[in-house]
């Protein structure tokens, strides 16, 4: 069997690409494993979003560009 690919998401916003990946990778139709996603803010809609496609708070980091 072939192993998933690892990968990081990155998030900037609502988080709908990353929450379709997670949901894609649960399903069986892509072969990666999302290991972190990250944040450009603790305040977007995304965080919400991919935790509510099932992606634990422990894995999204939060980097703030603006320093």
């Amino acid at each position: 069997m072939t192993k998933p690919l690892r990968l990081a998401l990155l998030i900037s916003g609502g988080g709908t690409t990353a929450s379709a990946i997670i949901q894609a990778c649960r399903n069986g139709v892509l072969l990666i494993e999302p290991v972190v996603v990250i944040a450009s803010s603790g305040s977007i809609s995304g965080i919400s979003r991919v935790q509510e496609a099932g992606y634990p708070r422990e894995s999204i980091e939060i980097i703030d560009p603006t320093g």
